[in-house]
């Protein structure tokens, strides 16, 4: 009868494998995902990464629409200071029109309009946001990645303010406080132009924020489905790959054993 001396071979294989599969399986345990290599699933690997980097797109998206709103939220608050200057304007106007004012008031009036044109002007030159003039008539724009871009358009509001003269105002005569009231009308109207228009930007912003953050988040969900570890599963695959490492080590001993015996009876 022949005696086999290859058992110790046959049997390494099995013990590999069941060592490989308990690698694996305490891999996925510790960094709780199924694919850590393309080894493990080379297509599920693949549609992971489009997601992540679907994810990771709509992420700067989010924040780049973020910015957007942060940008418009500081213009709606700069035309809404400046508006409150019109209304001041208007209203030192109407009060210089009392016939009982005498012209140390009057002179008052014209000194307090001065500081509140000034303050117009300075608003609307200087208003910045992340160390750029938003009202010089640039139009910004934010990416949105796959959703396309939004555009921030404000016009120069100092230049137009100029044009119609809100400097020049002056409340020495009827005639002139006739003039200085349809000044503030027509500027007025100009702001309250601009504010709805970004009114309306933000609104698409906030809108895009929302679907955007929907996208970002089927994608991740899609994501874990695809590449996360199911812990329930692979704690089970460990107690079976523990099992069977031992057996498989048993069988390696016992086949060593068997081998060393047949050896000896050989060698009489």
């Amino acid at each position: 009868m022949a005696i086999g001396l290859d058992s110790a071979t046959s049997n390494l294989s099995p013990l590999q494998q069941a060592q490989q599969n308990l690698d694996t399986t305490l891999e996925r345990i510790s960094t709780g995902l199924r694919i850590n290599s393309a080894s493990d699933d080379a297509a599920g690997l693949q549609i992971a990464n489009r997601l992540t980097s679907s994810i990771n797109g709509d992420t700067q998206a989010i924040r780049n629409a973020n910015d957007a709103i942060s940008l418009t939220q500081t213009a709606d608050a700069a035309l809404a200071s400046i508006s409150d200057g019109l209304d001041q304007v208007e209203n030192l106007a109407l009060q210089s029109g009392n016939g009982i004012l005498s012209a140390a008031d009057r002179d008052a009036l014209g000194q307090e309009l001065n500081q509140v044109t000034d303050e117009i002007t300075r608003v609307a030159e200087t208003t910045e946001f992340n160390g750029r003039s938003i009202f010089n008539g640039d139009d910004l724009n934010f990416g949105l990645g796959e959703n396309g871009s939004l555009n921030v358009s404000a016009q120069d509001v100092s230049s137009s303010l100029e044009q119609l003269g809100i400097n020049d105002v002056d409340l020495n005569s009827p005639e002139s406080r006739e003039q200085a009231l349809e000044t503030v009308g027509q500027a007025r109207e100009n702001i309250d132009a601009l504010r709805a228009e970004l009114g309306a930007t933000a609104n698409r912003a906030e809108s895009a924020v929302e679907q955007l953050g929907v996208q970002s988040e089927n994608n991740a969900v899609a994501r874990s489905r695809i590449e996360d570890a199911d812990f329930a599963r692979e704690t089970a695959n460990q107690a079976r790959d523990n099992i069977l490492l031992q057996a498989s080590v048993g069988v390696q001993a016992q086949g060593n054993v068997q081998s060393e015996i047949a050896l000896q009876l050989l060698g009489g």
